[in-house]
C-alpha cells in the first residue's frame, strides 16, 4: 500500500491508496453484501482462502458506498456536524436576545438599574425680588432735620406717617402734615394724598393735598406734604388716606435747593423764616412760579407743619438758572409761630 503508484499493474483503491497488482480483488468473488447485525469479528470470522491476504482495513466498494469514504465525506459525519452547528448557533441568538430584553421597569436585563436612571436635580436657587431702597430724604432737598422714617409695604406708593392736624383758625380749615414713601421700581411724578377724616365711624370731612414736594419722586424717596381740610377738623379725629402718582415724569423737573438758612426775624410781622436759593439741574425750564416749600421737623425728625412760598421774581428757572426765596414759618389759629426746631426745604414745578 503506497499514497503514490509503484509502478505498472499498481491499483488505486477507493480509499485513495495504491496497492500491489498481486491485491487487486478483480479476480475474487464480491464479498457477502453486509446484513445487520455486523458481520461477526475476532475469533468467529472466516478464515479467507489458503493462499490469499488478508486486505484488512481495505474497505469493500461494492454495496456500501459511505464505507467507503473518508470520514470527514461521510453522510452521517456531515449531518451531525450540521446539527451541531445549528444548535451552536441557536443557543447564540437566544442568550444574546435574553441580554438584551428590557425588563418591566424599563432598564436592559443584566445592567445595573441606578446606571440608567437620571441624575436627581435641584431647582435652581431663586433670588428674592428687587426692592426699592429704604425710605430717604430725595437729594434735591436742603436743610437741617434728620427725619425718622416708618418702613412702608414695598412695590407700593404708600402714606408712611401722618402727623397732627394743624387748625389754620376759626373757619379757615385744618392741615395735616403727611409722608409718602416710593416703594415701587419706577419714578413717579404728581403725588396726591387724599381721604377722609374720620370721628369714629362717621366722616368729618374730607381732603385733598398740597405743597407735595417732590415733583418727581424716585424709588426710596419720600416725599412731603399737607392734606388741606376746609373743615375745622376736632381732635380725635382719624385718617384714611391714599396716595397717587404718575410714571409719566416728563411733565415735571426738580429744582436742587443751593441754600437753606434759619431766620429768627426775618419773615412777616418779624416771625421767623427760612431763606436761600434754588437752581434748575435738568435740560428743560421750570415754568413760572416755582413752587418752594418748608417742612418743620421736631428735633426728633417728626415732621410738624408745611409753609408754602415761590421762588422770587416774574419767571421761571431756565437750565441752570438759579432764583432766591423765602418761605414763613407756619403760625397757629393765632397768629404765633409754630416750633420748627429743623426744617427741610424742596422746590420743583411743571416743564
Amino acid at each position: 500500500m503506497s499514497d503514490v503508484s509503484g509502478g505498472e499493474g499498481w491499483w488505486e483503491a477507493s480509499d485513495g491508496k495504491w496497492y500491489r497488482p498481486e491485491l487487486r480483488p478483480d479476480d475474487r468473488p464480491p464479498p457477502p453484501v453486509p446484513t445487520w447485525p455486523p458481520p461477526p469479528t475476532g475469533e468467529d470470522r472466516p478464515a479467507p482462502p489458503s493462499g490469499e491476504p488478508i486486505l484488512g482495513s481495505v474497505p469493500v466498494s461494492a454495496s456500501t458506498p459511505d464505507a467507503n469514504r473518508p470520514l470527514y465525506k461521510r453522510l452521517w459525519f456531515l449531518t451531525a456536524c450540521g446539527v451541531v452547528l445549528v444548535a451552536i448557533v441557536v443557543a447564540a441568538i437566544a442568550s444574546t436576545g435574553n441580554n438584551s430584553k428590557p425588563s418591566a421597569s424599563g432598564v436592559t436585563a443584566g445592567t445595573n438599574a441606578s446606571s440608567t436612571s437620571p441624575p436627581s436635580t435641584s431647582p435652581p436657587p431663586t433670588s428674592p425680588p428687587p426692592t426699592a431702597p429704604p425710605p430717604s430724604v430725595p437729594p434735591t432737598f436742603a436743610g437741617t432735620a434728620h427725619p425718622t422714617f416708618t418702613s412702608g409695604t414695598p412695590g407700593s406708593l404708600e402714606v408712611i406717617d401722618v402727623g397732627s392736624p394743624n387748625v389754620i383758625g376759626s373757619g379757615d380749615g385744618t392741615e395735616v402734615p403727611v409722608e409718602v414713601w416710593n416703594g415701587t421700581l419706577q419714578s413717579v411724578s404728581g403725588v396726591d394724598i387724599s381721604g377722609p377724616a374720620m370721628s369714629g365711624s362717621t366722616v368729618v370731612g374730607s381732603g385733598d393735598s398740597q405743597d407735595v414736594e417732590p415733583g418727581v419722586l424716585d424709588p426710596g424717596e419720600v416725599a412731603f406734604g399737607m392734606v388741606f381740610y376746609t373743615q375745622d377738623l376736632p381732635s380725635g379725629v382719624t385718617f384714611t388716606l391714599t396716595a397717587t402718582g404718575s410714571t409719566d415724569t416728563a411733565s415735571y423737573q426738580n429744582a436742587r435747593v443751593v441754600q437753606a438758612n434759619y431766620s429768627a426775624s426775618g419773615g412777616l410781622a418779624g416771625g421767623p423764616d427760612v431763606v436761600g436759593t434754588v437752581t434748575n439741574p435738568g435740560i428743560v425750564s421750570i415754568t413760572y412760579p416755582v413752587p418752594t416749600d418748608l417742612y418743620c421737623f421736631s428735633s426728633t425728625g417728626v415732621l410738624l407743619s408745611v409753609g408754602e412760598s415761590f421762588v422770587d421774581g416774574n419767571a421761571g428757572l431756565a437750565p441752570g438758572a438759579s432764583g432766591s426765596y423765602a418761605v414763613d414759618v407756619p403760625t397757629d389759629s393765632s397768629g404765633s409761630p409754630l416750633p420748627c426746631p429743623t426744617f427741610l426745604v424742596g422746590s420743583s414745578g411743571t416743564t
